[in-house]
């Protein structure tokens, strides 16, 4: 059986606390402390220094887990010493990852487009190729449409952007709503028009359906990507795309959208609901697109099938 000797002699001795003396030192000794002393040594007597003893520990404890990688006590901020009157207190700073966090929230708040891919997520107009005559008339047009916006809102005029599959139609959008966003503050939404409408289906469930409807109306710059793609119905061309476009119409709300269809083509398409033809309700919809949008075709080489071939 061990001693008790034997026993205490496998504990380390616990380490010595620093005296208050030796913390204060350790305190007057960060490098930040010492230049704001230095800094107000005309308005900083042995006294005030002493009485503002708590504050300067905490902004020392605050500093070193920032050092260390750790998180503070106010996440986004940084402690930085003032003087109080007759004392140094503590205030907190944002910083550049305060702001840059607020600003991709911010984004985020303004900008819905998930149902896009990362690409056209990440799209901005530097990054558009304009190395054919049809892009290149297409970013004036997106320039054109910019510094109308600018100059007023309501007066500018959207894009009905039609060709085939793959000429980047889509990115050009994205490219679009990351302009607006980031440039004027606009709320954009830019969707992709049947996710849409199968993700409205599921808000039958808990009623939410007209509350996604009004939302979507509302925003200041809409963007419908590829319709025409969707399974249309009497509900779908009725309650929700005419509703919404009659909307932005009243409110002069810049609307684009993006298409395999021509606009004579998308009227047959709005007109065949399930095989029964209504194309009076088809007119009043197109009549719409044609008030918000200019048609505008947009040609070319399938550029996913020569990314493909890299």
């Amino acid at each position: 059986m061990q001693s008790i000797k034997d026993v205490m002699d496998h504990f380390e001795p616990s380490p010595k606390q620093p005296s208050v003396e030796e913390t204060q030192a350790a305190i007057l000794a960060h490098p930040k402390v010492k230049t704001f002393i230095e800094t107000h040594k005309d308005q900083l007597s042995p006294e005030i220094i002493q009485q503002s003893m708590s504050k300067l520990n905490e902004f020392v404890k605050e500093w070193n887990k920032l050092e260390r990688g750790e998180m503070g006590a106010n996440p986004g901020f940084e402690p930085v010493l003032f003087l109080n009157f007759n004392y140094i207190d503590v205030d907190y700073r944002a910083t550049d990852v305060y702001y840059q966090e607020k600003e991709r929230q911010e984004k985020e708040h303004l900008l819905e487009n998930q149902m896009m891919s990362r690409d056209v997520r990440e799209a901005t107009l530097d990054t558009y190729e304009l190395d054919s005559p049809v892009r290149q008339q297409l970013m004036h047009a997106i320039i054109d449409f910019l510094k109308d916006y600018r100059e007023d809102k309501h007066q500018a005029r959207g894009l009905y952007l039609y060709g085939p599959f793959g000429v980047g139609k889509t990115y050009l959008m994205g490219a679009l709503a990351n302009e607006l966003v980031n440039k004027n503050h606009s709320s954009v939404k830019l969707l992709h028009y049947p996710t849409f409408i199968n993700e409205l289906k599921d808000t039958f469930s808990d009623n939410s359906t007209q509350e996604v409807i009004n939302e979507t109306k509302k925003v200041d710059v809409l963007i419908l990507d590829d319709i025409g793609a969707e399974s249309n119905s009497q509900w779908v061309r009725d309650d929700v795309l005419n509703p919404i476009l009659e909307y932005r119409m009243k409110e002069s709300l810049p609307t684009f959208f993006t298409s395999n269809f021509s606009v004579d083509d998308l009227e047959i398409h709005l007109a065949n609901t399930k095989g029964a033809q209504d194309q009076l309700k088809a007119k009043r919809v197109m009549e719409r697109i044609h008030y918000l949008a200019k048609p505008v075709i947009f040609n070319g080489t399938d550029r996913r099938d020569k990314a493909a071939q890299k």
